[in-house]
């Protein structure tokens, strides 16, 4: 099980990057919303998209998207 967030800020298209708790690129905490405590990547892209933000992407770099 890992910790995962979301970034309540979007990018230039307004997609909104989901990391795990362990990214090395995971921005400050205050830029971040709390997805909560997941088995996997896909169950966290689903909860950002359906609670935060329907356009919601993985980070290259810590997840497989």
């Amino acid at each position: 099980m890992n910790e995962f967030y979301v970034e309540r800020l979007g990018n230039e298209k307004d997609e909104h990057r989901v990391h795990r708790g362990s990214c090395p690129s995971l921005p400050p905490k205050e830029k971040l919303q709390f997805i909560g405590v997941r088995n996997n990547e896909a169950a966290a892209l689903r909860e950002a998209a359906w609670h935060w933000y329907s356009a919601s992407n993985a980070c290259p770099e810590c997840m497989t998207g």
